[in-house]
């Protein structure tokens, strides 16, 4: 399916972690046309755990606007809360569309440029929603070896410290992108390993798709003017940093080192026929059968823990 592109459309970066949006939203945010909003987390975050609520009612609209506009996430877009409600009022609608583009097209106009989007890795499953809210949206799938993603995702202060966790995210990641998406021409997929080896071509590529011309900036002049550091954590300060930094591959086959042998078996295995598909070889055959009866003992030991847990908590509380 395509639409017509207007040089107004929205732009959304999504896909599994640690896949390269962090640096792609540092190379779109540097186009002088374009500012890509750093994460909301807004379906996941907010639209999901509040779907109860009828926003239609001015009271809930107003407790949803007062509750989000005190979140981490607002005050990472340094835009001014006032400002952003009074144009949520002048759309005259009573929804979470209208607090999105609000915020969206606040941040825009906080960073003088003409074209608005965000980067929320995981709005990944929530491409249906924003394509519905904004029919000529571009979307830009970013994707990576998985062996890479996780193992960057095990050294994240934040995630999970089990591997099939991560691996098992990335299959379903590339599965939705396979069976969904695939087709749509509003939505393009990006591969991190291609962006970092071959920069340029692959931007002109990306330019094409968002119906911009391509600007020696986004790979030259990326800053902390265009790309202001939103993150109050330590790690995500420098993660932001090193996307304003000179493109380089150096790091694409770290993960043959930072991850054991088991490991590398253990992402191959769940997410062989996703890697093959998606152009990156295996280099075992996979879990063996040890590796294999060890994973699924671990896997039952885990949650036979986290069940004993909960039952003394609750013999705790009661």
């Amino acid at each position: 399916m395509e639409e017509s592109l207007s040089n107004n459309s929205p732009i959304f970066i999504v896909g599994a972690p640690r896949s390269g949006t962090t640096l792609m939203r540092a190379i779109l945010s540097a186009h002088p046309a374009i500012a890509i909003a750093p994460e909301t987390q807004f379906f996941n975050d907010w639209v999901r755990p509040y779907s109860h609520l009828d926003i239609t009612c001015s009271n809930n609209f107003q407790w949803f606007w007062e509750e989000f506009s005190k979140s981490e996430y607002f005050s990472s877009l340094g835009i001014e809360g006032d400002a952003t409600w009074a144009r949520i009022l002048a759309a005259n609608a009573r929804d979470y569309k209208t607090i999105f583009d609000s915020v969206l097209q606040e941040y825009a106009i906080k960073m003088k440029k003409r074209r608005w989007g965000e980067k929320t890795p995981a709005h990944d499953s929530y491409v249906d929603v924003l394509l519905r809210w904004y029919p000529q949206a571009r979307i830009i799938w970013m994707f990576r070896d998985p062996r890479a993603v996780t193992a960057s995702l095990l050294n994240a202060p934040w995630a999970s410290q089990y591997t099939e966790v991560h691996a098992k995210k990335w299959r379903n990641t590339m599965g939705v992108f396979d069976q969904q998406w695939a087709e749509d021409m509003r939505v393009k997929l990006v591969q991190y390993e291609m962006l970092v080896t071959n920069p340029e071509f692959e931007l002109r590529q990306v330019c094409r798709f968002i119906g911009e011309e391509y600007n020696s900036a986004m790979l030259f002049d990326r800053s902390k003017v265009s790309s202001p550091i939103s993150s109050n954590t330590d790690w995500g300060k420098a993660r932001q940093e090193a996307a304003i930094q000179p493109i380089t591959n150096a790091s694409l086959e770290k993960w043959r080192t930072s991850l054991s042998p088991t490991q590398i078996a253990l992402v191959e295995h769940l997410t062989w026929h996703g890697m093959l598909k998606h152009g990156y070889q295996p280099i075992t055959e996979g879990l063996n059968r040890w590796q294999l009866i060890k994973f699924f003992w671990t896997k039952i030991l885990r949650k036979v823990t986290k069940y004993h847990k909960k039952l003394l908590m609750r013999a705790v509380n009661s």
